[in-house]
């Protein structure tokens, strides 16, 4: 497998900056707040996205997780920034992508999580052939506020550069205490920052649970 999946703590200069900016959104997203406090959200058309790559589960689109139209909603800082060229794994359509250099931070709008959404992937593209990709979720609930509870983890690159594949699964619903074990819908922010290498990312997609 040329990507691993392991868990290694940030620096504290870009948990400092993410907390900073999440914050503010509790002050400027009245929807969001709303979203924070349903007892379960409402699930998106799906379909089975990753079917060719052997996940039979579906998926439904992240908000703004195609990049088109100037991600809507995502907050780009540092080196992260919309660039031209889809992935060409037809996860789904359109012409853009979103590139992310050492120090960038991607955070998307927020969106709701509950028992019904364990898991979420997208699609990557390294550009160089050394670096590392990490996700952190940033989530807020009625009860706890913004910052609820923080979960990362660090793609490292070994090899391949310039080949888009898709993420491993990345743990959502199912490592956030008050939605895997009190069932209860939280807000969420992804968050996705690069502490080395260029990577491309494309078609984030959230896991709406089904019986399958």
């Amino acid at each position: 497998m040329p990507l691993t999946t392991s868990a290694r703590p940030l620096t504290i200069r870009i948990l400092a900056l993410v907390g900073a900016v999440t914050g503010a959104f509790v002050l400027t997203s009245p929807g969001a707040a709303r979203a924070a406090e349903q007892v379960a959200c409402e699930q998106p058309p799906t379909t089975q996205a990753f079917a060719k790559y052997g996940d039979r589960a579906d998926y439904a689109v992240a908000p703004g997780g195609t990049f088109e139209d100037g991600a809507p909603g995502w907050t780009l800082i540092g080196w992260a920034h919309i660039v031209n060229g889809n992935e060409p794994g037809g996860i789904t359509s359109g012409s853009k992508s979103l590139r992310i250099g050492p120090g960038g931070v991607a955070i998307s709008p927020e969106f709701c999580v509950d028992p019904a959404n364990p898991h979420f992937r997208y699609m990557l593209r390294p550009i160089v052939s050394v670096g590392s990709l990490s996700t952190m979720l940033n989530v807020r609930s009625a009860l706890t506020g913004n910052l609820g509870w923080l979960h990362y983890s660090t793609l490292n690159l070994r090899y391949l550069p310039l080949l888009w594949l898709p993420s491993s699964r990345n743990a959502l619903g199912n490592v956030i205490p008050s939605v895997a074990l009190g069932g209860k819908a939280v807000a969420v922010r992804l968050i996705f920052t690069a502490k080395d290498g260029i990577y491309d990312i494309d078609s984030v997609m959230v896991d709406p649970y089904r019986s399958r």
